[in-house]
């Protein structure tokens, strides 16, 4: 490719080569330098591509070797400025274009986001709007350190961010923690007990900061205390002589039975459409937008589908143009019923979006006891889902009075051992 534009700016003649001896020709034009590629036999000659500077060095090569040359075609920058040199607003308008492609290019004209389960694009965009990192702005006054580091601030469960520039986009990549439960935000440290979120069992308990209440194993009661947020200070004699105050961290996950039950009506209205559509488009630049959009007639609804491209010159050089088509399509709603395989597959579809949305939210089936039943007029999927869930519920600690009189002790949190 580099060689094409390269031969493209230079420019190039296509001839072809006939007479006495075509072939020393061709030896001579070796053992001189000149170069000569694209090498096709035509009847008693040969057709060949040569630069421009290598044709005004083969006249005496054509003189020695009683050849002939004809040029067939011309290509390249300096025959299409040749050919249009009296076009002088063609070339002002090929460099005004120029620089406004350059001038543009110093701007951030898309934000992608990529890698986000719960932190999704519009969020993290938003969020970039509120600390001033916006569409438009210049790409040198992007600190891509900076907005790393307050997203991984701001947003707890985000264990890894990084931003790059890439042509005219801001490309932000992230990787979030969909296991662990919600993580308590920046500067939170209040003393606090960690609760069970579910009436259940312990499976697994790790703790880091407080004092263990529960043991694994143990079967517990929603709401009730897991790690508690205040630390016994003990003398040599094993009595209490002060408390320490945390915010209990651990993780401890809870298997218990949670119910689950969806239900979809067999009958519904069924959109049929008419045939009869509107077509429209519109061009936006920046704020500014511009809408050929048809208007429909009364009586009958229509649908309303917009579909939306962004303007680029290359993968990641994006421009602050969007063109688009609206179409209009008219209907009427009918009643109908779902079959039995339709309604069953409902509610297969229903279930995974709920088990999926339970993920996202840090809760793992385990064990699916849901049963599918298809009746008359509507279809149910009941049952239990036997899951484990992380604690991640904190309630206040309680404040109990210092033994030795003293004010109670806040903040550094003594590490105990895993229960």
């Amino acid at each position: 490719m580099l060689l094409h534009i390269i031969r493209f700016l230079h420019g190039y003649v296509l001839i072809r080569v006939s007479g006495f001896s075509p072939e020393r020709f061709l030896n001579l034009c070796s053992s001189r330098g000149i170069l000569v590629w694209d090498i096709a036999s035509c009847g008693a000659g040969y057709e060949m591509k040569m630069s421009i500077r290598g044709f005004r060095q083969i006249r005496p090569l054509v003189r020695k070797t009683k050849t002939k040359i004809m040029v067939r075609e011309k290509h390249g920058l300096p025959f299409f400025i040749f050919r249009n040199r009296k076009r002088k607003v063609f070339f002002a308008g090929m460099a005004f274009c120029a620089a406004a492609l350059w001038f543009l290019s110093l701007f951030i004209w898309d934000i992608r986001v990529d890698g986000g389960v719960s932190y999704t694009q519009d969020l993290i965009v938003g969020y970039l709007r509120e600390q001033g990192i916006v569409h438009g702005m210049r790409k040198s006054q992007v600190d891509c350190g900076e907005i790393q580091a307050l997203i991984r601030n701001d947003y707890p469960r985000v264990t890894w961010a990084s931003a790059s520039i890439q042509g005219t986009r801001l490309l932000i990549e992230i990787k979030e923690d969909t296991v662990a439960g919600e993580m308590p935000e920046a500067g939170e440290e209040e003393p606090a007990d960690l609760v069970a979120p579910a009436s259940g069992v312990i499976s697994e308990m790790i703790v880091r900061k407080g004092t263990p209440v529960k043991r694994q194993g143990d079967t517990v009661e929603k709401g009730e205390a897991l790690i508690s947020g205040r630390i016994d200070l003990v003398n040599d004699s094993k009595e209490v002589y002060a408390y320490e105050y945390c915010r209990a961290d651990g993780d401890v996950d809870i298997v218990w039975e949670m119910p689950y039950a969806c239900t979809v009506s067999r009958a519904y209205e069924e959109k049929v459409y008419t045939g009869r559509e509107r077509n429209g488009f519109f061009i936006r630049w920046l704020s500014k937008s511009l809408s050929l959009n048809p208007q429909t007639e009364g009586g009958l609804p229509w649908d309303t589908l917009t579909q939306e491209v962004q303007w680029k010159l290359l993968d990641n050089f994006y421009l602050p143009i969007y063109t688009g088509t609206i179409l209009h399509r008219e209907y009427q709603l009918r009643e109908s019923a779902y079959s039995d395989q339709e309604l069953a597959a409902l509610l297969g579809s229903r279930m995974e979006e709920d088990f999926e949305d339970l993920e996202k939210k840090g809760v793992q089936i385990i064990e699916n006891n849901v049963k599918i039943q298809l009746g008359s007029s509507s279809g149910t999927a009941s049952g239990t889902l036997t899951v484990r869930q992380r604690a991640s519920e904190y309630v206040p600690a309680e404040i109990l009075p210092d033994p030795a009189g003293e004010q109670p002790l806040e903040g550094t949190g003594k590490e105990q051992q895993t229960e």
